[in-house]
C-alpha cells in the first residue's frame, strides 16, 4: 500500500492529543496499529503522515485557491473584451450559444463525471496492485476517451454540415452552425486535459492543472488581440478566434505533459488489459452524472421562468397569455439579473468551495480505501470548520456590499440604476447561501471518497425539487429574487442534510467517539455569530459614513472606494475580533502548521 511521501515529523497537536489521550487504546489507534502492521511503518510514523497530509492539503488550496482567483478575474476581463470587439448581438449570441456544447461537456464530463468516477478507482489500483498497473489504466481510459470523443465529435461535424447546414437560410443560424463546428473539437481537449489534471490531483500535484485555466484565458485574450489586429470583418474575427480556442485547447493538454513525467507516468502499451477497471469506472458514472444533470436542470428551471414570466419574455402588456393575461411577475431583464447574480456568488464558490474540494478528495479516497476512519473525520471537521470560518463571512460580505459591488461591476450604460438595484437583491439572496454550496461540494466529494454515489444523487433529487418548488412560489410577491431563494434553500437543505448522512455513516464500519463536547460546538457557533455580527455593523456603519463623501452610481473611484472602504474595515474588524475572542479556525488559513484532530 503507498502513502503520500512525507518527512516524519510530529505537531504541538499530536503532543497535546498524547497527553489528553486515556491510555486504554482507541478504534482510532488500534487502526494506526493496524496500518503500522501492513506498511511497516511504526505508528509514529503513520501518525506524522496524518499530519504532514494535512499540511500539503492547505498549502494546495491554497495554491488551488489563488489559480482560481486568477483565471477568475481574467475570465471577467476576457468577457468584457469579447463585448468590446464584438458588442452584443447576433455575432456574440452566436459564439456564445456554440461554446455552450464544450462548457458543458467540460462540466458533465471532464471535471465532473468521469474524474470523479475516476479518481478512487486509480488510487484504488495504484494501491492494491501498485504505480505500473495504475498508469495502465490510465493510459487506457485516455486512449478510450480521447478516441471515442474525437468519433463523436467527428459525428457531430458530420451531420451538421451534411444534414443541417444545407437547410439554414439565415446567415445568422449559418454562422451558428459554423462556430459549432469548429469549437466542438475542443471538447475531446478540454475533457482530456480534465483527466490528465486528475491524474496529477492523485500524485497530489496540483499547480500544473490550476494553471490551467489561467493559460486559456491569457492565451484567449491574446487570440483576440491578435485578430482585433490583423482581420478587419468581425464575422471572419470571430470564426477565427474558435479555431484558436481549439488550438488552445490542444495547447493546455501538452502543458500537463511535463508535470506528468516528473511523477512517473509512462504510456503503457498492454493498456488494454485494464478494461474491467475501465467498465468499473463506467459504473461508477451514472448516478454522479444524475446529481450533476440535476443541478443543471435546477439552473434552466431558473432561467426558463425568468424568460417565462417576465415583461420581455413571452409576455405582452396585457400580461402573460399562456397564463390567462396574468400580470408578468417578473421584471424586464430578470434573466439578466440572475445570470449577473450568479456570476457573483460563483466567485467565492470556485475560489474556496471547489478548490478546497478538489484538493481534499484525494485525500479522502486514500483515507478511505485504507479504512483510516480517523484520518477521514479529521479532514472532514477540518473542512467544515473552514467553511463555517470562511463562507460565512464571505456570505455576509457580500450580502452587506451587494448594491455598491453591483454598480461598480455593472452600472454601465443601458444598465440603470434600477436593474442595478434587482441585481443586488438577487445577489444578496444567493450571498445567503454561499457557505452551503461550499460546503455542500465538499459533502459530496466525501461519500464518493466512500464510494457511496447514491446518496448525494437522492438528497439532490429531493432538495432540488424543494428549491426550484419554494423558488415558483416566492416569484410572485419577491419577483427575481424569489427564483433565487429556491437555489439559495435548496442549497442549505442539501448541506445539512448531507453532512448529516455523512457523519453517521463514518463511524458506521469503526465506533470513533466525537472529541468535540457539545459545549465546544456551542462556544464556536458564538464566535461565529459574534465575529460575523460586528463585521455586518461596522460594513453597514462604514458604508453609511462613506456614502457622505462618495456619490453612489458617480464616477469609478467614487464606486471603487463605496466598496473598498466598508470591506477593508470589515475584515480588519473580523480580524480583531476573532484574536481577542480566541476564535483560531479563520487563522488557519494562513497558519503553516495545522491541527487534524477532529
Amino acid at each position: 500500500m503507498s502513502l503520500m511521501s512525507a518527512s516524519p515529523s510530529g505537531s504541538a497537536s499530536e503532543s497535546s492529543s498524547a497527553r489528553n489521550t486515556p491510555q486504554t487504546p482507541s478504534a482510532s489507534n488500534v487502526r494506526v496499529n493496524e496500518l503500522a502492521a501492513e506498511t511497516n511503518l511504526d505508528t509514529q510514523t503513520i501518525s506524522a503522515h496524518r499530519v504532514q497530509g494535512a499540511h500539503a492539503s492547505m498549502g494546495s488550496w491554497r495554491l488551488v485557491s489563488l489559480c482560481t482567483l486568477l483565471s477568475r478575474i481574467f475570465g471577467l476581463i476576457r468577457d468584457a473584451a469579447m463585448a468590446a470587439l464584438f458588442g452584443s448581438g447576433p455575432l456574440l449570441d452566436a459564439f456564445t450559444i456554440a461554446f455552450r456544447l464544450p462548457n458543458l461537456a467540460r462540466v458533465l464530463l471532464g471535471e465532473g463525471v468521469l474524474a470523479t468516477a475516476f479518481l478512487p478507482q486509480l488510487l484504488e489500483v495504484e494501491r492494491e496492485e501498485g504505480q505500473r498497473s495504475a498508469f495502465r489504466l490510465a493510459t487506457a481510459l485516455c486512449i478510450l476517451l480521447f478516441g471515442g470523443l474525437s468519433l463523436a465529435v467527428l459525428f457531430t461535424q458530420l451531420i451538421l454540415l451534411l444534414g443541417v447546414l444545407p437547410w439554414l437560410n439565415n446567415p445568422d443560424n449559418q454562422l451558428l452552425c459554423w462556430l459549432t463546428v469548429y469549437l466542438l473539437p475542443y471538447v475531446v481537449f478540454v475533457c482530456a486535459a480534465a483527466q490528465l489534471s486528475t491524474m496529477l490531483h492523485a500524485f497530489h500535484r496540483f499547480m500544473a492543472a490550476a494553471l490551467i485555466p489561467v493559460v486559456l484565458n491569457l492565451g484567449w485574450l491574446l487570440a483576440l488581440a491578435l485578430v482585433a489586429w490583423l482581420i478587419e470583418s468581425p464575422q471572419i474575427q470571430i470564426q477565427i478566434l474558435a479555431l484558436l480556442i481549439v488550438v488552445l485547447g490542444f495547447i493546455q493538454c501538452l502543458a500537463l505533459v511535463p508535470s506528468l513525467w516528473q511523477v512517473g507516468f509512462r504510456y503503457q502499451s498492454d493498456w488494454w488489459q485494464a478494461r474491467s477497471k475501465i467498465l468499473a469506472t463506467i459504473s461508477r458514472m451514472g448516478p454522479i452524472l444524475g446529481a450533476l444533470l440535476v443541478l443543471q436542470f435546477s439552473a434552466v428551471w431558473e432561467s426558463a421562468l425568468s424568460w417565462l414570466l417576465s415583461a420581455d419574455g413571452t409576455s405582452s402588456a396585457q400580461g402573460v397569455a399562456w397564463l390567462g393575461g396574468i400580470e408578468a411577475p417578473l421584471p424586464s431583464g430578470a434573466a439578466t439579473f440572475l445570470y449577473l447574480g450568479q456570476r457573483l456568488y460563483q466567485f467565492p464558490l470556485g475560489i474556496f468551495g471547489i478548490a478546497l474540494g478538489t484538493v481534499l478528495y484525494p485525500l479522502l479516497s486514500r483515507h478511505a480505501q485504507a479504512h483510516d476512519w480517523q484520518a477521514f473525520r479529521s479532514s472532514i471537521s477540518l473542512a467544515a470548520r473552514l467553511v463555517l470560518a470562511i463562507g460565512v463571512p464571505a456570505s455576509v460580505g457580500l450580502f452587506s456590499l451587494a448594491l455598491p459591488v453591483t454598480d461598480l461591476l455593472f452600472g454601465r450604460g443601458a444598465f440603470d440604476w434600477p436593474a442595478i438595484e434587482q441585481t443586488a437583491r438577487v445577489i444578496q439572496t444567493y450571498s445567503v447561501g454561499i457557505w452551503a454550496m461550499c460546503g455542500l461540494v465538499i459533502a459530496q466529494r466525501a461519500f464518493y471518497a466512500l464510494d457511496d454515489r447514491w446518496t448525494p444523487l437522492n438528497i439532490a433529487f429531493i432538495g432540488t425539487a424543494t428549491g426550484m418548488l419554494t423558488g415558483l412560489c416566492s416569484l410572485w410577491w419577491l419577483g427575481t429574487s424569489g427564483l433565487a431563494w429556491g437555489t439559495t434553500v435548496s442549497a442549505i437543505m442539501q448541506v445539512l442534510w448531507n453532512y448529516r448522512r455523512l457523519y453517521q455513516k463514518i463511524p458506521a464500519s469503526e465506533h470513533i467517539p466525537h472529541r468535540e463536547p457539545g459545549s465546544s460546538l456551542s462556544v464556536m457557533f458564538l464566535q461565529i455569530a459574534f465575529c460575523n455580527g460586528a463585521m455586518a455593523l461596522v460594513c453597514q456603519s462604514l458604508l453609511w459614513v462613506a456614502g457622505q463623501y462618495f456619490v453612489s452610481h458617480g464616477s469609478t473611484l467614487d464606486r471603487l472606494m463605496l466598496v473598498m472602504i466598508p470591506m477593508t474595515g470589515s475584515i480588519l474588524v473580523f480580524a480583531l475580533t476573532s484574536r481577542l475572542i480566541g476564535y483560531k479556525d479563520p487563522w488557519i488559513v494562513v497558519q503553516r502548521r495545522v491541527s487534524v484532530e477532529p
